[in-house]
């Protein structure tokens, strides 16, 4: 088999003997397709692999803004805590009357969950303030914070 009968790009020296040829440099020609149809073929294939590697690349992007947006609420306090789980906090506490509001951003400690309030303390004065919780809910109650 010489080299003619594939369509090698470089000299015989520089490919070495036909049957370790180099796959990148060299294909076997088939007697129903030209070399243009051939090199068609391959840019397609590498038109293919480049937008493979595209889609790949915005995927991973996406993904890495998912988990820094969910890092991001997580420790700063975006994630309201549970209703129950916050008027029960106040009600232990002795506050009646209570009204809860949304998320106070940065107002807990690091991966907790927040909620603002208003409410009656056990000394009768109206008080604003937050209601922290701890996400996992296993080992960490509740904490209210007032008077900031």
């Amino acid at each position: 088999m010489t080299h003619e009968a594939w369509g090698c790009q470089g000299t015989a020296r520089e490919l070495g003997p036909p049957t370790s040829v180099n796959a990148t440099r060299c294909y076997r020609r088939s007697p129903t397709m030209s070399t243009s149809e051939v090199e068609a073929y391959v840019k397609e294939g590498e038109r293919r692999q480049a937008r493979w590697a595209l889609y790949g690349t915005l995927a991973a992007g996406i993904v890495a803004l998912i988990v820094v947006t969910i890092a991001f609420l997580i420790n700063s306090n975006k994630i309201p805590a549970d209703d129950e789980r916050a008027l029960s906090a106040l009600h232990s506490a002795g506050f009646r009357d209570a009204k809860l509001g949304g998320t106070d951003a940065f107002a807990c400690e690091e991966s907790e969950s927040s909620r603002h309030f208003s409410a009656i303390n056990p000394a009768g004065t109206r008080v604003e303030g937050t209601v922290c919780c701890g996400l996992a809910r296993i080992g960490k109650g509740c904490t209210i914070r007032w008077g900031r």
